[in-house]
């Protein structure tokens, strides 16, 4: 899921053994900044990876955990409940992933997840839509879009996301291991390696999607269709901007982290490229061949990045219109710029620093920013300290 680093241990569950030790606070804040806190609103989730909104509420919405969890909340009793649990593998980075509301629910019930689940001897990410009444999940009213073998138990991504074309994204991960082994980033024929963009208006059994007419490799030989974008390596999150092109987070390995803005038809470059930098052990690239990142940081300051959302809340007016993310390993959230024709790369600004695992962001209809807290098990939100 989250932990790329070559020097981080091989298992989720080995970071939060009794004996973690969690991110060691920066308390040498300027004098004069904005302060920004991290205040829990909903506890008692165990690992949880994902947080969505229904479409247009600010306090209604689900948290998903890592072993299959399903819980309700709603903010404004402060109150969560657990409403079903899925049959998941949760190995090593696999679990229950990914979530999204149909664009019209609840008028349209359909909920889209990404789980992973045994099949057939192999472990996969299975895509599928169910109902989602009363509180409900309707086992019968399954639909599989996809089941992706996954040939190593990480770098599964997770994220899935209704685009402003009304069209499903879907992140998967390059199957896993060090240095892409199948070379999948670079082969947009598998989906590893890739983010996908399929159209599910009109789903049924027997056809659970189509390809919107301009994907940008349909009837291109060698590469699926349903492929948007490819050369991700462990794109953990990814959100849309303004002009409704994909920002993507991209968890690095060796050196870097990163994010991009990609439009159609884009090569991230890896496992050519990690971020802005040819990966030397894949032999000589050429940079321009690849879509850049606008933000990158090394492992210096953290190692495992998880992708956010634009701010386009009214509390937090310094932060209007910056991309928020954060570092799930050092407890970094940062802010940056949306890059532009002139200005092609962003300065990070340090939003705060905290004893928090962020594996997770949640927008709320008005705007404002959750993060999930993966060790301590709670959802938070990111506001302003008042002063005294």
């Amino acid at each position: 899921m989250l932990v790329g680093c070559g020097g981080c241990r091989s298992s989720l569950i080995a970071w939060f053994s009794p004996g973690y030790d969690a991110p060691q606070v920066d308390q040498s804040a300027k004098s004069g900044e904005i302060e920004y806190t991290l205040s829990g609103v909903l506890k008692g989730f165990a690992q949880p990876t994902d947080l969505q909104f229904e479409p247009g509420s600010s306090q209604r919405g689900v948290v998903l955990e890592k072993s299959g969890g399903l819980h309700r909340f709603d903010l404004r009793s402060a109150l969560s409940q657990k409403v079903h649990q899925f049959d998941v593998v949760s190995d090593s980075e696999m679990g229950l992933l990914g979530w999204a509301f149909h664009p019209n629910y609840p008028g349209d019930a359909r909920v889209f997840i990404n789980r992973n689940v045994a099949l057939k001897g192999s472990n996969v990410t299975r895509i599928a839509s169910f109902e989602f009444r009363q509180e409900r999940i309707d086992p019968a009213s399954e639909i599989v879009l996809f089941d992706v073998v996954q040939p190593y138990p990480n770098h599964n991504a997770g994220q899935l996301s209704f685009g402003p074309d009304g069209y499903l994204y879907i992140g998967f991960g390059d199957g896993g291991w060090r240095d892409d082994p199948g070379n999948h980033g670079q082969n947009p024929g598998t989906l590893l390696g890739s983010i996908a963009r399929v159209d599910v208006v009109n789903s049924s059994k027997t056809r659970p999607y189509r390809i919107p007419a301009d994907n940008p490799f349909v009837g291109k030989p060698g590469y699926r269709a349903e492929v948007y974008v490819y050369g991700v390596r462990n794109p953990w999150k990814f959100s849309f901007a303004p002009n409704g092109n994909l920002i993507v987070a991209d968890v690095g390995q060796d050196r870097w982290e990163e994010v991009s803005l990609v439009k159609a038809g884009d090569n991230l470059g890896w496992n050519r490229t990690e971020a802005n930098s040819c990966f030397k052990k894949s032999g000589p690239c050429r940079l321009s061949d690849y879509a850049p990142a606008f933000v990158q940081y090394g492992h210096d300051v953290g190692q495992s990045i998880t992708g956010g959302y634009v701010y386009k809340g009214q509390t937090l007016k310094d932060l209007k219109g910056r991309y928020i993310f954060a570092d799930f390993v050092s407890g970094r959230v940062w802010s940056a710029r949306l890059p532009s024709p002139g200005r092609p790369t962003s300065k990070l600004h340090l939003v705060g620093h905290y004893s928090r695992l962020i594996s997770s962001f949640g927008q709320a209809g008005d705007g404002s920013l959750y993060l999930l807290d993966f060790a301590k098990g709670e959802v938070l939100i990111l506001g302003v300290a008042t002063a005294h």
